[in-house]
């Protein structure tokens, strides 16, 4: 067992993210300590994402959605959002005062990139097919001073300031320069397109701890006893949301494509069928793009994952659409999502140093892009962000793969 993953992990019984529930337990690796059950899952995903090319149900290009189905979904919109407590009522009459709704609590959505940087990001970056872009933000320190304005402002210091004022100077005039940037872009120059962000959230759509029974089988108890290692000693409220206002929020951010991480079943453990799921998504002109893969776990393709990423940046990111990531949570499998396309996008310092130029070894560089990357998902989605040993390695992996990719090792 590589311990450097280990620790890494939020699940980790010493992580941030641990230490701060002060119920610790040690956290033994899935695939460490059943490593047959772990392989049996990824060969039961391995065999759906087959099944889903099958029947050309891993991407759904829904971008063409026809005028009238806008109509309608606008329509449903403004009715649902005129009457708060009659939408509650509609959606389940028996639900109880604590119920988490769609209305009562609007699904949480993260945003990856700070707004106030996509532009001075789309002036500067270049869509190309290299499999890492160039980009001139620096996202970890970015996500890290945005922490910093929100919870420690005492910790903020002069050049911090200096550099969130060019930053605004820079959305306001387009002819400031960043500190340590050395382009500056004048008002006379033509701008790129801007570039999509990307959102994470959990499964639109929950519903949860509702008191019947969701469903049966083998796997989704093998869903239930990996959920429950994260699972907090109190009660948490029920949840019961409504999947088209889920995307009527998600598609009002500006989104237009959902990278799904769910299988069929744990779609209907959670409360909304594929069909259901689909044909939301279809009536909101949501594209759907899947990344299947189990509870804790990562997806069973490496090289797989890496061609949907690189469908996702080029038919959505560069050309200026939003993409929306969500699992169960949102912060597990969503999360190498999230890490997946930073990486791609050139926001993580130092991705592309050759080997020739490191003062340290090829392992201890690429350990050390993993975890700013992971830092940077846990800035801006949750300290809980990546929360396995097995979602680590595989991000190292991942890591591993772009440096070869780009030609960088040697």
């Amino acid at each position: 067992m590589n311990l450097d993953f280990l620790h890494l992990a939020s699940l980790y019984e010493y992580s941030t993210y641990k230490l701060a529930k002060a119920g610790q337990y040690t956290y033994r690796p899935v695939s460490i300590d059943y490593p047959e059950y772990y392989h049996s899952l990824l060969s039961y995903y391995t065999q759906f994402t087959e099944l889903l090319q099958g029947k050309g149900e891993v991407y759904m290009d829904n971008r063409q959605a026809d005028s009238s189905s806008a109509g309608y979904c606008n329509d449903y919109s403004s009715k649902t959002r005129n009457s708060t407590q009659n939408t509650r009522n509609t959606q389940n009459p028996t639900q109880s005062s604590d119920t988490k709704t769609s209305i009562t609590h609007p699904i949480n959505l993260s945003i990856i990139v700070p707004l106030d940087c996509i532009d001075y990001m789309s002036a500067h970056a270049t869509p190309s097919a290299t499999p890492v872009l160039n980009n001139a933000i620096d996202l970890h320190y970015l996500a890290h001073l945005c922490s910093k304005f929100h919870s420690d402002t005492a910790s903020i210091t002069a050049a911090d300031y200096a550099y969130y004022h060019a930053l605004y100077d820079f959305n306001l005039h387009n002819d400031k320069k960043i500190p340590g940037d050395v382009i500056t872009v004048a008002n006379d120059v033509t701008r790129n397109p801007p570039l999509g962000n990307l959102l994470m959230c959990s499964a639109p759509g929950k519903k949860v701890r509702l008191g019947v029974e969701a469903g049966d089988g083998e796997l989704e108890a093998s869903l239930a006893s990996l959920a429950s290692l994260a699972a907090p000693a109190t009660p948490r409220a029920p949840v019961d949301r409504c999947i088209l206002l889920d995307l009527l929020r998600i598609r009002d951010s500006g989104c237009t494509l959902l990278a799904c991480c769910l299988d069929d079943h744990e779609l209907s453990l959670l409360g909304t069928s594929w069909e259901q799921y689909s044909y939301s998504a279809a009536r909101l002109g949501l594209s759907i793009l899947r990344f299947p893969m189990p509870e804790g776990l990562h997806p069973p393709n490496i090289h797989d994952f890496y061609d949907r990423i690189d469908l996702l940046l080029h038919e959505y990111t560069f050309a200026g659409r939003n993409v929306l990531a969500h699992c169960r949570g949102g912060v597990g499998r969503a999360s190498l999502i999230a890490c997946a396309w930073i990486l791609r996008m050139g926001l993580v310092k130092g991705l592309l140093t050759p080997s020739s130029q490191l003062v340290t070894s090829e392992y201890n560089h690429t350990l050390h892009i993993t975890s700013l990357t992971i830092e940077i998902v846990r800035y801006r989605r949750s300290v809980k962000a990546v929360e396995t040993y097995e979602q680590v390695r595989f991000l190292f992996d991942f890591v591993s793969l772009l440096r070869q990719k780009a030609g960088v090792v040697s």
